[in-house]
C-alpha cells in the first residue's frame, strides 16, 4: 500500500524584486515586490514595472541609479548592486 507524502509548501521569492515597495494604491509597503520587466533608459536612470503582491496594481516608475543600487535585487543593470 502506498503512502502519500506531503510535499512542504515553498516560497518562492521572485528572482528580481524591490525591496521595501510602497504601493501608492493600498499604501502597504512590501518587502519583495516583483518586478516584471525593466529597461535601460540612460547613464542614470532604468525603467521597471513593478507590481504589488497585495492588490496587484502595476506601476511603472523611473528609478535613479542610487536608488537602483540600495533597493532592486537581482536587476540587470549597474552590476555592482550588493
Amino acid at each position: 500500500m502506498k503512502t502519500a507524502v506531503k510535499k512542504r509548501a515553498t516560497s518562492m521569492t521572485p528572482e528580481k524584486y524591490y525591496k521595501s515597495y510602497v504601493c501608492r494604491e493600498c499604501n502597504k509597503t512590501n518587502e519583495k515586490a516583483p518586478i516584471e520587466w525593466e529597461q535601460f533608459v540612460n547613464d542614470n536612470c532604468v525603467l521597471m514595472r513593478i507590481r504589488c503582491p497585495k492588490c496587484g496594481r502595476h506601476d511603472a516608475p523611473l528609478v535613479y541609479r542610487d536608488t537602483y543600487t540600495t533597493c532592486i535585487v537581482g536587476g540587470q543593470y549597474f552590476k555592482n548592486t550588493p
